[in-house]
């Protein structure tokens, strides 16, 4: 399975979620976007505010440096609750 990859398995019930080895979320999710050239387009809408694809990654990584301050590193795991 290639890294940052999501296969449904939908030979069994209910179907599963299988992540590869490696996964980070805001590949899929972010990074792919700005590869793609997609910066300045809108990720997230909400009635208050846009936040284009540049901002967001800008955002996450502000995020990642706050987690590694506190020690938390590159393979931990950590669970967000929103």
């Amino acid at each position: 399975m290639q890294d940052n990859t999501v296969f449904v398995d939908e030979k069994v019930d209910p179907p599963t979620l299988n992540f590869a080895p490696s996964f980070n979320v805001a590949v899929p999710f972010i990074d792919r976007h700005l590869d793609e050239g997609r910066a300045e387009k809108d990720a997230i809408r909400t009635v208050d505010e846009s936040v284009t694809y540049g901002q967001l990654a800008e955002r996450v990584n502000h995020c990642g440096n706050l987690f590694k301050s506190l020690g938390i590193g590159q393979g931990d795991r950590i669970l967000m609750y929103v």
